[in-house]
């Protein structure tokens, strides 16, 4: 099991533009596999090489990881250090692997996703997103579930665990329910796990964000945590215990 997740599942992460979907992925999925000991791959669709990589190394660093400048309009910001960046690279060799070419369809992915579960015995595959991979646009609801059969077959099939991220449609809701994720109704049906992440609308609430697990199908178990950012980090954490904040990953 992977952060309460068994291999062979898919879990489906939705939440709305900039409310945390890359960083859960980076921190939760990301980091806590690679300190589990299992290898992770990672397609970013929406973000080059170069960002992908520096917002991970980001969230992976370690507080004293962080060197503080000041901006010409005297705003002060912190920046990770070149030394922390080569020894997380140092530890991520062999262990993250960044999908980087150009073909963004389903079937080069799929290739190169078992490529690194025969070859490098990755166990951990996550997907950001699911809208930009290639689709004929007038079968998108078909070819949206034949997309998420294909991965949830691919979990089955190596043993892995699979992280799918997923836009959802335009909701009048403050937070994110299963029911909204957008495209094919088959997206939530077939996956195993449905997270999501809501960033908190009411400026007197003493949290940030509001973190569920809409669907469990090993256990039947929902739950859900309220949860506080810190953007120098680019972490989210439990205001109670801080536990996450202060994670060593490396």
């Amino acid at each position: 099991r992977i952060v309460g997740m068994p291999l062979g599942s898919l879990n489906v992460i939705t939440g709305r533009t900039g409310e945390g979907k890359s960083t859960i992925l980076n921190q939760f999925f990301i980091g806590e596999s690679l300190k589990q000991g299992y290898k992770v791959f990672l397609f970013s669709g929406e973000l080059t090489e170069s960002n992908a990589k520096g917002w991970l190394l980001d969230t992976l660093a370690n507080k004293e990881d962080l060197l503080e400048f000041t901006s010409k309009k005297g705003i002060k910001y912190k920046k990770i250090s070149n030394s922390a960046i080569d020894r997380i690279d140092k530890a991520l060799e062999g262990k993250f692997f960044l999908y980087c070419d150009e073909d963004y369809s389903i079937k080069a992915i799929l290739s190169k996703m078992e490529i690194m579960a025969k070859r490098y015995g990755v166990k951990v595959f996550c997907i950001d997103n699911l809208m930009v991979t290639e689709n004929d646009e007038k079968e998108e609801l078909r070819n949206q579930t034949e997309i998420v059969k294909k991965l949830k077959s691919f979990a089955k099939k190596y043993n892995a665990l699979v992280h799918l991220v997923a836009h959802p449609r335009k909701s009048m809701n403050e937070e994110i329910e299963k029911d909204d994720v957008a495209g094919s109704a088959n997206i939530t049906n077939l996956a195993d796990y449905v997270t999501t992440i809501s960033r908190a609308k009411d400026e007197e609430v003493e949290y940030d964000a509001i973190l569920k697990i809409l669907k469990n199908r090993h256990t039947g178990v929902n739950v859900g945590k309220k949860l506080m950012f810190d953007i120098d980090r680019k972490r989210f954490y439990s205001a109670e215990t801080e536990k996450e904040l202060n994670r060593r990953y490396f």
